[in-house]
């Protein structure tokens, strides 16, 4: 497959221009949501939730079987907690999409790309590291980085540093990051050094809130 996409001229590193030859050839096509819906859901939470399960990249929750670590830094893995995750991932990727003139995004990406990228991201920090968003380190996402720059295309690795900053704004404007992580963490996924900045200690195990979190898992549960 790889060599007949590149016999077309597909460009390998190129995330958005692979999925939309798999598409084509499978004779498929990934929904995208209209701007209405978009402007519909965005001030009215449970119609926000609506969407994202429409456009759920992952609506069988493959991402629940996926390696993971049973346990770290005293914490344990629970499904709940990566179901809300996960919501919170696709989410993030509608409202980025939404406000895609407000904040940066690769250009060849359409709403598929943002939407699945984001919520894989998210899966993958709680997956590997037991870290819901307002959980996330400096640590974590500097090691993160290190790996984008070991294994990335130059061309992939900056699609990413752009989608990364905008997700890490995106939550820190919706008071899901600190004021602190949302200064310090894009720095340590760039790989520069850390700007020191006084901020309230955050506590373990909020996915947005757990207030929040436990509406987002009882609206899920009634559609």
């Amino acid at each position: 497959m790889a060599t007949e996409m590149m016999a077309a001229g597909v460009d390998l590193t190129d995330q958005a221009a692979v999925q939309a030859y798999m598409a084509k050839k499978m004779g498929k096509s990934q929904p995208e949501p209209s701007q209405a819906e978009l402007d519909a859901a965005m001030a009215n939470p449970a119609a926000l939730v609506d969407l994202a399960n429409k456009y759920d990249p992952d609506p069988d929750k493959k991402y629940l079987s996926v390696q993971r670590v049973p346990d770290h830094d005293g914490l344990q893995w629970r499904q709940k907690t990566a179901i809300a995750v996960h919501t919170q991932g696709v989410i993030s990727g509608l409202q980025l999409w939404a406000m895609r003139d407000t904040y940066q995004l690769p250009g060849n990406w359409g709403a598929h790309d943002v939407i699945k990228n984001m919520s894989e991201v998210i899966d993958v920090m709680y997956a590997q590291n037991l870290e819901t968003p307002a959980d996330w380190s400096v640590a974590t996402w500097e090691n993160f980085g290190n790996w984008m720059r070991d294994s990335q295309s130059k061309k992939r690795y900056d699609e990413n540093i752009q989608m990364l900053e905008s997700l890490m704004a995106l939550l820190t404007k919706g008071g899901i990051l600190s004021a602190q992580q949302g200064q310090q963490l894009p720095a340590a996924v760039r790989g520069d050094a850390i700007p020191e900045v006084a901020g309230p200690t955050k506590v373990k195990g909020n996915v947005i809130s757990m207030k929040k979190a436990r509406k987002l898992l009882k609206a899920m549960k009634h559609r």
